[in-house]
């Protein structure tokens, strides 16, 4: 801290000085919250440089008083460059000053040049306590050297904060994509063999905990092998994806369809019925039949069907559904066979 010019007053003010002095001190270089707010008298009011900042009690000036040391809690060091101390009475006197400032906030270093600091005192006993006070800070014009004046910085704090908030959501939302990405089959758009696996676990879980029961088909398309041996690979591919598009359009938006591996897919199927099961994949496979691939014959699709059970696992209920559409493969493919079957796999 430093001080500035002789203080203008006559021996019978310093005990005003001296006050005025220890407030500098408290409210600047210490930033002591209730040490500052003993300086003020119970019935005390004042203005400050906020447009909010019209204190008309004393419960009003220890709220700014504390906002201002949370927002710059650092040491402020200070210059008084112009000064002047007198009494006004018996128990009343005046303290007039022009303050340079300079502290740091946010890390960035701030100079403030010519607050305005007038301050009522009011004798207490043998104390002098603030009766008044009244601060301004020209916050529209400052010198080449100086920093932003605060509601200057406050206003680019809040736009950095801003511009902070939306890089944080186009973070989150690029997560969520490259979760999204994750969890798709890269070929056909449908889901991926292991978020198939958590989606049916959950499907389980859910069906344990509140007995609702659901439906687990799958499907493998018939002969595929000869599509892309006679064909090549790349036919076989638009094969795959447009079947994953016929079976999207006529599942529900709550049913769940995933690539289970090669040329087989799965529909998990919510709080559905064997039958209502059944009906689903037999609407798919007269889709499926009826449809032109462009690839000169028919394509047509096995199905197997089933329904959760109690205990029931990922592996166990798959496997289910896997010996289900062997049965519809042995029965001469092109069509649907329900669980329970349970003989070996061929």
């Amino acid at each position: 801290m430093t001080s500035g010019s002789a203080v203008e007053s006559s021996l019978n003010d310093e005990a005003i000085a001296a006050a005025f002095r220890t407030y500098l001190e408290t409210y600047f270089v210490l930033r002591n919250l209730p040490a500052a707010l003993e300086l003020f008298t119970e019935s005390t009011s004042g203005f400050g440089t906020g447009a909010d900042e019209a204190m008309f009690d004393a419960q009003s000036v220890a709220a700014v008083v504390e906002r201002d040391m949370r927002q710059a809690p650092n040491e402020v060091r200070y210059t008084v460059t112009r000064q002047r101390v007198q009494r006004l009475s018996e128990d009343a006197g005046l303290a007039v000053a022009e303050v340079d400032l300079r502290t740091t906030i946010s890390e960035q270093e701030l100079r403030f040049k010519g607050l305005r600091v007038s301050v009522v005192y009011r004798r207490v006993g043998d104390e002098w306590r603030i009766e008044h006070q009244h601060t301004s800070l020209p916050t529209e014009v400052h010198g080449p050297d100086e920093s932003y004046p605060v509601k200057e910085l406050e206003e680019r704090n809040a736009v950095l904060a801003r511009l902070v908030g939306k890089r944080t959501a186009e973070l989150h939302a690029a997560l969520e994509e490259i979760r999204g990405l994750a969890a798709i089959d890269a070929l056909t758009g449908t889901l991926n063999r292991f978020t198939v696996d958590e989606r049916l676990a959950a499907e389980l879980a859910r069906a344990e905990r509140h007995g609702h029961g659901f439906a687990l088909i799958l499907l493998d398309i018939d002969q595929f092998k000869a599509v892309n041996d006679l064909l090549g690979h790349i036919e076989g591919d638009r094969l795959l994806r447009t079947l994953a598009r016929l079976v999207t359009e006529r599942v529900r938006k709550s049913d769940v369809v995933g690539r289970w591996g090669g040329e087989e897919f799965v529909i998990i199927c919510p709080e559905t019925s064997l039958g209502n099961a059944a009906q689903l994949a037999e609407d798919i496979r007269l889709s499926v039949a009826s449809y032109d691939f462009g690839i000169g014959r028919s394509c047509t699709i096995s199905q197997g069907v089933t329904v959760n059970e109690a205990g029931d696992t990922v592996d166990s209920i798959f496997a289910r559904a896997d010996r289900a559409m062997y049965a519809a493969k042995r029965a001469g493919r092109n069509s649907v066979s329900l669980t329970p079957n349970r003989a070996p796999r061929a």
